[in-house]
């Protein structure tokens, strides 16, 4: 899963949980989808949607601009942090800004401490000892989080039962929907499943 397709399986994981979505993402380097107005009863809140970096254990990056400012983490009051598992699940995890910014801030100044403050700054929501890792383990400030499954499941020749295939994990209706929405890129309301047996 590239990044598109994991920023695109957030936003219908929003949409699926009642929000109007709307895509504020502008400017160089400013993919589609990383930067959203959530609309939910007339309530309109600016979220970063990041992608974890797979190898850096769910690591994420904001370029630090001047004291205290990271780009876009300072001009949002949400950041989404999204993590693409290796069993082709997304964890979609929500955090307030304050929670991540304080991660920032602590990780610049034990990077500042050791006068590396050169260096970029990469924080997880998952806790890290090292220097370097200082200010990750911030996952427990998370507003809610919310593990979607990947894909819809292949169609099979012939009915085949969870028992016969247990590499198969049996998806909800919602995550079945939200998972054909994010493969053909349309909204989750668009799907419509039908169960027969």
């Amino acid at each position: 899963m590239n990044d598109r397709e994991a920023r695109l399986v957030a936003v219908r994981l929003l949409e699926a949980k009642g929000n109007k979505v709307r895509d504020v993402s502008s400017g160089q380097g400013r993919p589609k989808l990383s930067m959203v107005e959530i609309e939910q009863a007339s309530s309109k809140r600016a979220c970063s949607i990041k992608v974890a970096n797979k190898a850096l254990n769910g690591r994420i990056h904001y370029p630090r601009i001047g004291s205290g400012r990271y780009s876009v983490l300072s001009d949002v009051d949400l950041v989404l942090h999204v993590r693409p598992m290796v069993d082709g699940s997304v964890r979609v995890t929500m955090f307030d800004k304050k929670s991540v910014l304080a991660a920032f801030e602590k990780s610049y100044k034990a990077i500042e401490k050791v006068g590396k403050e050169h260096l970029p700054i990469w924080v997880s929501p998952e806790p890290e000892s090292g220097w370097r890792q200082a200010g990750s383990g911030f996952g427990d400030e998370a507003l809610w989080s919310e593990t979607v499954a990947n894909g819809a499941p292949k169609a099979a020749p012939a009915p085949v039962c969870a028992e016969q295939q247990p590499h198969i994990r049996p998806l909800t209706i919602a995550e079945a929907k939200l998972a054909v929405a994010a493969k053909y890129e349309t909204s989750p309301e668009n799907v419509e499943i039908i169960v027969r047996g």
